[in-house]
């Protein structure tokens, strides 16, 4: 009986070294001391002509987009191309879909709508290499409806001699302002002589301009912005 007892006492032992005793795995999960894994951040901003933050686009009013690259530990990083892509039906780059990283990490990019009567939301994204890591970001962004308007109409100051030819211009506005940044398709018309091109696009001060001719030696055009009789006059 006294032998039953300690071969008992013995199993009970090995039990409890294999099931409780040690620990092992539960000490080797802690190690590192839970801290989380840091990363590399590319973040966007939208930026309107006064430089604050915004999220909408609008045309004939500048709108940048600036990205900030950092790598795992919170620096920036300089010299690093990042590359811009978004809906072309929507929005345009005009001066490229991809910058450099300055001194401070960041990179500097136009937005524009793609024309004047493009609408909705929509999202930019961008990407650049840290390293061997390939970094990421997006911003959202809205278009804003566009007012357009004609100022400006030059067709000289006097009547426009048989076989002669005048510049003509005019200035476009996008909600009162001059339409520098979005291209706007202008179609001229004249109740008497030629215009050529029939339309044109604005410039990059919002200028669209066409010549008037008059392709006869009979009769006149008084092609002036207050023309007094005669034979007739160019309108837009």
């Amino acid at each position: 009986m006294i032998y039953v007892k300690y071969l008992c006492t013995l199993l009970m032992v090995a039990f409890l070294a294999a099931c409780g005793g040690g620990g092992g795995s539960a000490g080797t999960t802690a190690a590192g001391g839970g801290g989380s894994t840091q990363t590399a951040t590319l973040t966007l901003e939208l930026l309107n002509a006064a430089g604050a933050t915004t999220v909408q686009v609008s045309a004939g009013s500048a709108a940048t987009l600036r990205a900030t690259l950092k790598d795992e530990n919170g620096a920036v990083v300089p010299n690093r191309v990042v590359t811009f892509t978004g809906d072309a039906a929507k929005i345009t780059f005009p001066s490229g879909a991809t910058a450099l990283t300055n001194a401070s990490g960041i990179a500097l990019v136009q937005v524009n709508p793609a024309n004047v009567l493009a609408t909705g939301a929509g999202t930019i994204q961008a990407s650049a290499q840290v390293g061997s890591v390939a970094v990421s970001g997006q911003i959202d962004y809205q278009l804003t409806a566009s007012n357009l308007s004609l100022a400006n109409l030059n067709v000289g100051s006097s009547s426009l001699a048989a076989f002669g030819n005048r510049a003509v211009s005019v200035q476009v506005n996008i909600n009162g302002a001059a339409a520098i940044g979005s291209p706007v398709q202008v179609a001229f018309s004249a109740s008497c002589g030629t215009i050529e091109p029939a339309s044109a696009s604005t410039n990059s001060s919002g200028i669209a301009s066409f010549a008037a001719g008059l392709p006869s030696r009979f009769g006149c055009c008084p092609v002036s912005n207050n023309p007094s009789g005669g034979c007739g006059r160019c309108s837009v």
